[in-house]
């Protein structure tokens, strides 16, 4: 399974759009050779370079994404996709803000055995449990984006 973009290449630079203060806007992103006995996908996107407790900072989480969705963004997302709680305490994307220098975002999508039965209200922690009890194959690819 492969999770690509036409806006950035694994570690370059995200568009500034992704930034929070310039768009907080995530690039798109489309899947390839998704298995074909996956059920649904499920999308984490997270800050390495910045620690949250003891996780690193959590910008979006969306589930039940279908297994055909190919491109996509937060714009598009069909009607039977969930997105979960970021670590900000907002339901949906929020670019990196809080720290200076380059920041690496790590855009993780799994391919499951079933859907999720979380709802908005569901953090990082729950989202974690629920896909690894259904978890089949999973790519990434990470962009950098630079706070100035």
């Amino acid at each position: 399974m492969k999770i690509l973009s036409k806006e950035f290449n694994d570690y370059y630079y995200l568009p500034n759009t992704a930034g929070y203060r310039l768009g907080n806007k995530p690039p798109s992103l489309y899947l390839e050779d998704v298995p074909q006995n996956a059920v649904s996908l499920a999308l984490v996107v997270y800050d390495s370079t910045v620690i949250y407790g003891e996780k690193e900072l959590t910008y979006w989480m969306v589930w039940n994404l279908p297994v055909t969705i190919g491109e996509f963004t937060n714009e598009n997302l069909p009607p039977e996709a969930v997105q979960g709680t970021n670590d900000m305490g907002t339901v949906g994307y929020f670019g990196p803000l809080l720290a200076r220098g380059v920041n690496h975002v790590h855009f993780v999508v799994f391919a499951l055995s079933s859907q999720l039965t979380l709802d908005s209200t569901a953090k990082r922690n729950d989202f974690d449990e629920a896909v690894n009890g259904n978890f089949i194959d999973h790519a990434d690819i990470t962009g950098m984006f630079l706070l100035e």
